[in-house]
């Protein structure tokens, strides 16, 4: 993983984590209190942190030391979904598919063009929420199609996830006897959210 960009993202960030231990223990003179460094696995999904022992930690909070502008501390990011949509036709021989076929490809590329093209990653920025096509596979029988959902607020995150199911079932309306499935699942949330939730638990000011 060395020459990939995710190789480089992980192993920068313990390099700089390390890096921090040692400053920190090299020069005694400067104060600060108790220090807790973790390692988890699969950060990006918060899925590392499901069977963490947090028993063994006295922090409330911790910062995540990632790639980003000296100086630079975020306080929030994105609420993520992931949907997962499953086309079906009906498979028919060419020479006799009129009005039999149902072609999934053809229902699929229906489906990513009706995605607002004004709310995806090359035509958002700053606090703008998109949708993005991650991945698609199949054939003109079966086809699954990933989408990638990104929005600061949670309630407008939930309507996208709202929009994909109600366009799933316009596609389905306008393609006859074929089948269109969607689930979709939370994979983090803004920590700026969790943040506030936890300050409410322990009596601060959010």
């Amino acid at each position: 993983m060395a020459n990939t960009l995710l190789g480089s993202d992980d192993k920068a960030g313990v390099a700089e984590i390390m890096s921090a231990a040692e400053y920190l223990l090299s020069h005694p003179e400067i104060k600060h209190g108790v220090v807790e460094f973790i390692f988890t696995s699969d950060e990006e999904t918060g899925a590392g942190m499901d069977t963490f022992p947090y028993d063994k930690i006295s922090c409330d909070y911790c910062y995540t030391i990632d790639g980003g502008k000296r100086y630079e501390i975020e306080s929030e990011c994105f609420n993520a979904a992931t949907v997962r949509v499953h086309f079906s036709g009906v498979s028919y021989h060419f020479g006799a598919a009129r009005g039999r076929l149902v072609n999934a490809l053809t229902m699929a590329a229906f489906f990513v063009n009706a995605l607002p093209q004004a709310e995806s990653p090359e035509a958002t920025d700053e606090r703008y929420g998109y949708y993005c096509a991650q991945s698609m596979s199949g054939t003109n029988t079966e086809v699954d199609l990933t989408l990638y959902l990104r929005d600061f607020d949670l309630e407008i995150l939930d309507r996208r996830i709202e929009a994909i199911k109600q366009l799933a079932a316009a596609t389905e309306a306008l393609y006859p006897n074929g089948a269109v499935s969607v689930d979709a699942k939370h994979i983090y949330y803004n920590m700026a959210l969790v943040a506030k939730k936890q300050a409410v638990c322990h009596g601060e000011s959010p």
